[in-house]
This record gives structure tokens, C-alpha cells and sequence, in this order.
């Protein structure tokens, strides 16, 4: 037995003296516990403004739900990073804008679009903020009046909108949640859920929350609201190969583990690069907006391809002939419209240092019976890239029809979102 042992958990860390408990500090729902040698000490994780910027909130609600007028809603994506792409609650506020709905969208100002919007005069509706607090402590007035809050991230700041009964929280989900099984750990509660409903993107994706009995009741079965918006291919000139890889954990505990999972996408790169190069086939590649957030991060940098902001990924998804990509969600965005998918593991021999990773890596691998062109090396990898350039990248046949088996019926996305959650006997 050894003296000192510690135990780390996603939630808890607890320290053993000879098989004792000495310590351990873990978090439940909005409080920190810290326990040491048998005492329980707990702390509230919302700083003294959001609690009472709460309180306020829930008094107005109360008073507006019972005045009979007419209710807002609510929609924004992710208010904790202003690199992440604003699109999925962003194309939900859209619609419900042109169909003359009482609705706002919440975004950073530090977000490209919302700088956009801005230079446009465009901000009819539109909530900008500087920081994710700012949401709960300036705009309480126009949370108490709403009666629907869709969101693609979740609010990291409070469980308000959880809490408030005057309203429906709807998570509309960033990306299929099927590849990253560590996601459901992240966003749904088994117990109690995070939200009141949820977005069931796919029949892979109900599939998935049944076996592990996550929102059961609660589930909205049609497509992602940004899937309106995808569906056909923009015009382009050229044949476009766009890569795509996923966010590892690790960078956040050991940025320099970066250069070596990059060293190895340049490696694939280089090799992609000098198959395409007497064609006028482009290659661009895309970075996970948590890239920019690292400290000291520059800007990756990448021979032979073209890098997309991630405020252009949508446009760049519209533009694609062929989609590479390790297991990131943004996959579904292009089967959605049977552009060809190459799935390129290339670190799948890697032990990371943060578990999620691994436990990513390991997800990805489960669902390989149920996609296709699923390859760990570069060579093979390859060889399927140079066969959809010898016809003309069209997606086989039999590959379409697993992809018709994965959605449901395409198109009319938002309207349908909206049909569901407005019926009064949804529970």
C-alpha cells in the first residue's frame, strides 16, 4: 500500500494517507466542497452580483409571466470564447427574426460577426456584450420577459436559466454529439439534465441517448438550425479539399504538446500537398477555435494549404468537395450534403496527458462501424483522397445511403425546431 495516494477525477480529487481520507475537494452543481480529515467546508461558486442579479430576474419573471403579454426569446451560441464561429443559434435567430418573432441574440463583441454587424448597421435584435456576466447582470429585464432560450453552448455563469420556470432551455447543440461521447459528461445531467430539452440531431445521436438514458422525454429529433443553411454547395471555381482536426485537452495543461500533433498534420499535409499539386484542386485547412485561446498561441502555421478563420468555417463547409478530419462533429456538416468524408486518425497511437483525449480517441473508434472511409495511416489515407479525384469526388452510392439512414428528413430544420417546442403538450 503506498503512503500517499491521490485520486483525480473530472469532479473530485481526493488524497489517502495509508488508505484514509485526508482530503478531497470535489464540485457539485454550483458549490465547492472541501473536505478534510472528515469536515465538509462549502462554497458558492457565483460571485455576490450574479446572486443577486438572480434574485431580481426571478421576481420580475414572476411578474411578467402573469401579466399575459407577449414573450421573448432568446438565442446565443458561445459566450465564453469570441474565436468560436457564431452559427447554429445565430441561424435559428434568423428565422425566427424573418418570421417576425420577438426574439434577441446574445453575442461577445469580440466576436467577428458582431463586428460585422456593426460595420453593417445591422443590430436590430442583437445583444452584444463583453463578457458572459454581462448577459445575467445588464440584461435581466429582458431574460424576465422570456418565455424560450435556445442556446448551443450553455451558460457557464449562472443556472438560471435552468432554474427559471417562467421559460424552456433548449440546448440546439454545436456539433453532433456522437464522436465525443465525453460531451454528454459535459452538457447532460442523468439525474436532473442541464436543460429542459435537447436537440437529437441524429438517429445515430438518439441511438446514443437512449443506450445511456440521457434526456429521455425530452429529446427534439430533427436536424441542427445551421443545416438550413449548409445544405447545398456554394459556387466555386475550383475543387476544394478542406481539412479539419479537433481540439485536444492536453494543449491546456502543456502548450508545447501542440507542435508535435501539428508536426504530424504537416507530415500528411506535405504528402496531400504533392498528390494535388499538377491540379487545380486547393487544399485550406480549419483550427478549433480553442487554439486561440491558449496562452502565448500564435497562429498555426501550415505549408501548402490555406488557413480559414474560424469565423469562416460554415463558408468554407459550403465550398468543400472533400472534408478530412480526425472525428470532429463538423463531419456531419458535409454528409449532410454527401460531400465525401475521409476520417484521418492520425494520432490514435498517442497516450495524451489529459484522460478526456483518450477517452475522445477511444469514443471516435466505437462509432467506426457506423461511418465509413476510416483510415490510421497516411498511405491508405491517401489512396481514398486520389480515388475521389478520379470521379470527380462523388460520394459511392452506398455511402449516401448511410448517410440517408444517419439524418433525419433533411431540410426545414428551424421550422421544425420551432413546430416541436411550441406545442403545448410537449414535455
Amino acid at each position: 500500500m503506498k503512503i500517499f495516494q491521490r485520486i483525480k477525477e473530472r469532479k473530485e480529487s481526493r488524497y489517502y494517507f495509508c488508505g484514509i481520507m485526508i482530503y478531497s475537494r470535489r464540485r457539485v452543481g454550483w458549490f465547492r466542497e472541501t473536505t478534510i480529515m472528515g469536515i465538509t467546508l462549502k462554497k458558492n461558486l457565483k460571485n455576490k452580483k450574479i446572486i443577486k442579479a438572480e434574485q431580481r430576474i426571478f421576481k420580475r419573471a414572476k411578474i411578467y409571466d402573469a401579466s399575459g403579454d407577449e414573450k421573448n426569446i432568446l438565442c446565443f451560441d458561445c459566450l465564453s470564447h469570441p474565436y468560436a464561429e457564431a452559427i447554429d443559434a445565430w441561424s435559428l435567430f434568423q428565422y425566427l427574426k424573418k418570421m417576425g418573432k420577438p426574439v434577441f441574440y446574445v453575442i461577445l463583441k469580440k466576436n467577428a460577426l458582431y463586428d460585422k454587424l456593426l460595420k453593417k448597421g445591422q443590430l436590430d435584435g442583437i445583444i452584444g456584450i463583453n463578457s458572459e456576466e454581462e448577459l445575467i447582470l445588464q440584461y435581466g429585464d429582458i431574460i424576465s420577459k422570456t418565455n424560450i432560450v435556445f442556446c448551443s453552448y450553455g451558460y457557464a455563469k449562472s443556472d438560471l436559466f435552468s432554474k427559471l420556470s417562467t421559460l424552456k432551455y433548449v440546448f440546439i447543440e454545436h456539433g453532433v454529439t456522437l464522436l465525443k461521447k465525453i460531451a454528454m459528461d459535459m452538457y447532460y445531467d442523468k439525474e436532473k439534465g442541464l436543460f429542459d430539452y435537447m436537440l437529437t440531431p441524429t438517429k445515430l445521436t438518439l441511438s446514443m441517448y437512449e443506450q445511456y438514458n440521457v434526456m429521455h422525454g425530452r429529446r427534439i429529433c430533427t436536424g441542427m438550425p445551421r443545416w438550413d443553411n449548409l445544405l447545398k454547395n456554394a459556387p466555386h471555381e475550383t475543387k476544394n479539399v478542406f481539412l479539419f482536426f479537433t481540439w485536444r485537452y492536453s494543449f491546456l495543461h502543456n502548450v508545447s504538446t501542440k507542435q508535435p500533433y501539428f508536426k504530424r498534420l504537416q507530415v500528411f499535409i506535405d504528402s496531400l500537398v504533392r498528390l494535388v499539386e499538377k491540379t487545380d484542386i486547393k487544399v485550406f485547412i480549419g483550427v478549433h477555435h480553442m487554439i486561440y485561446s491558449l496562452k502565448s498561441s500564435a497562429e498555426p502555421v501550415f505549408k501548402g494549404v490555406e488557413l480559414i478563420d474560424t469565423a469562416g468555417i460554415s463558408e468554407m463547409i459550403k465550398k468543400a468537395d472533400l472534408f478530412i478530419t480526425d472525428y470532429s462533429s463538423v463531419c456531419f456538416d458535409l454528409m449532410y450534403s454527401d460531400v465525401p468524408v475521409i476520417f484521418y486518425r492520425h494520432d490514435a497511437d498517442v497516450v495524451y496527458a489529459d484522460q478526456r483525449d483518450n477517452d475522445a480517441l477511444i469514443s471516435a473508434k466505437d462509432s467506426d462501424s457506423s461511418l465509413y472511409n476510416i483510415f490510421y495511416d497516411v498511405e491508405s489515407t491517401l489512396q481514398q483522397v486520389k480515388y475521389y479525384i478520379e470521379h470527380d469526388f462523388e460520394l459511392e452510392k452506398d455511402k449516401k445511403e448511410i448517410n440517408k439512414n444517419i439524418f433525419w428528413e433533411k431540410g426545414n430544420n428551424c421550422q421544425n425546431l420551432i413546430n416541436i417546442i411550441e406545442q403545448e403538450d410537449f414535455r
